[in-house]
């Protein structure tokens, strides 16, 4: 009798002590469950990866080399003014979930780990901050580097034109971005090309009154900016292809056609455009002062005679001078 009440108070003390212990152990997991639900998802470890994830690695680090470059900077606003932007919580850095929207980034991947894994494979020109969300420059983009293009960079003009198809009134490049990047690639690396736009605005409605908007309609103008590497770079291809030089037209050694037209391309450098585009009354900020020289300025009269002049509207965009 005396055993049978012994071995019940010590199997009521295991099975309380195990009651207790099982409670205690639904206690920490639902403590550990509502911490890891408040705390933010952290990227996928790169050993986790998928082979379509890793394949896709390598394109997107193609993608960010390109979108951080000086050369990109220079003409993408919206990645510039954030790594411009001197906000305390994203500073000089742009947030992986802006990128992840970008179209040349979504058709690889929309996994933040890819973009992740591939900002740390070039951590020698990008940085991650501390909980990987946004990417940065080793080398910051400052305002001072927005003219770093000029002393590397050709000014193509004539490029051929065709009419667009299903718009005769509309013009369109009838070379490529890639063709003329092939063309100038044997010179050295070529990092941007840019073919030149403008736009013009379609009155559609004779008064503005009624509210409507106007149309902006964007043509070709003929030419295009190819900006190299280095310095270097750019002067082996201005010695093979400038068709101008000092304002002096020359032969080039490799003369550059491109369309069914065989149109010959003029070339020039873009320093050398900026430099007679510049107004010789602004000076640049920071820039010393030089001493004006005088220079004797000749003087012309127009004489005016009432009727002689006509204004025109509607003139096609593939219409020259020549032509009129």
């Amino acid at each position: 009798s005396t055993t049978v009440l012994v071995l019940e108070s010590k199997a009521k003390t295991q099975l309380k002590g195990k009651q207790q212990l099982a409670s205690t152990l639904r206690s920490q997991e639902e403590k550990f469950k509502a911490m890891s639900a408040s705390e933010p998802e952290k990227p996928q470890a790169a050993s986790a990866l998928t082979d379509a994830d890793l394949k896709a690695v390598e394109s997107v680090k193609d993608r960010l080399k390109f979108f951080f470059s000086d050369a990109n900077l220079r003409q993408d606003f919206f990645i510039r003014k954030h790594l411009l932007s001197e906000k305390p919580d994203s500073a000089n850095e742009i947030s992986i979930e802006a990128l992840l929207r970008f179209n040349t980034i979504k058709q690889h991947t929309t996994a933040k780990a890819v973009i992740v894994t591939a900002a740390k494979e070039l951590s020698d020109i990008l940085t991650l901050n501390d909980d990987e969300t946004a990417i940065g420059r080793v080398v910051p983009f400052t305002k001072e580097m927005m003219d770093g293009h000029i002393p590397k960079s050709l000014h193509l003009k004539n490029l051929p034109l065709k009419k667009k198809e299903g718009d005769d009134d509309a013009m369109q490049y009838a070379v490529t971005v890639d063709e003329v990047r092939d063309r100038f690639q044997k010179y050295g690396e070529v990092v941007m090309v840019k073919l030149k736009w403008n736009t013009n605005v379609e009155n559609k409605l004779e008064s503005e009154d009624d509210g409507k908007k106007q149309h902006k309609k964007k043509f070709p103008t003929g030419c295009a900016m190819v900006e190299f590497a280095t310095e270097a770079d750019l002067q082996k291809a201005a010695e093979a292809t400038l068709t101008t030089k000092d304002g002096e037209t020359q032969e080039p050694k490799d003369k550059l056609v491109f369309g069914e037209e065989k149109a010959e391309v003029q070339v020039m450098l873009l320093s050398e455009i900026k430099k007679h585009s510049e107004s010789p009354n602004k000076k640049r900020k920071g820039r010393e002062e030089e001493p004006e020289e005088d220079i004797e300025v000749k003087t012309f009269t127009f004489d005016w005679q009432p009727g002689c002049v006509i204004k025109l509207k509607g003139v096609p965009v593939d219409c020259d001078r020549e032509a009129l």
